[in-house]
């Protein structure tokens, strides 16, 4: 992608970089030989934010949606259209203890969603 990059993850471990970009695209890169594994899009705006989350990585997007994505394989696994919750998401973190959860900041309340069954746990006000 040409675009401006939004936001950097390192998936050391795996010696790969993933970044987001302001046109909504995902690129993969080898850190060691700076070589693009592969890019995606499927964010229809800039890339806020990508975690680790146990096997998987969450990217969000200003276009309020969050997409899960396999870690080894790189390949889409679901998405999450989180204004769907009353709000926009304004902020998403993993858990270190619970690496089949992940955690996101809506205004006033945090939601809890579960990597592995794909829904939504309790919200916490």
């Amino acid at each position: 992608s040409s675009s401006r990059v939004t936001s950097i993850m390192m998936d050391q471990p795996r010696d790969r970089v993933w970044t987001g970009c302001e046109d909504g695209s995902i690129v993969v890169w080898n850190f060691r030989t700076l070589q693009e594994l592969c890019s995606f899009r499927k964010h229809s705006a800039a890339v806020v934010g990508l975690q680790l989350s146990g096997s998987c990585v969450w990217s969000l997007g200003r276009d309020n949606i969050l997409n899960l994505w396999d870690r080894e394989s790189l390949k889409h696994r679901r998405c999450e259209n989180t204004r769907e919750q009353g709000s926009c998401l304004l902020a998403f973190a993993s858990s270190p203890g619970s690496p089949g959860s992940m955690w996101g900041g809506f205004k006033r309340h945090l939601m809890i969603w579960l990597v592995y069954s794909g829904h939504s746990s309790d919200s916490l006000s």
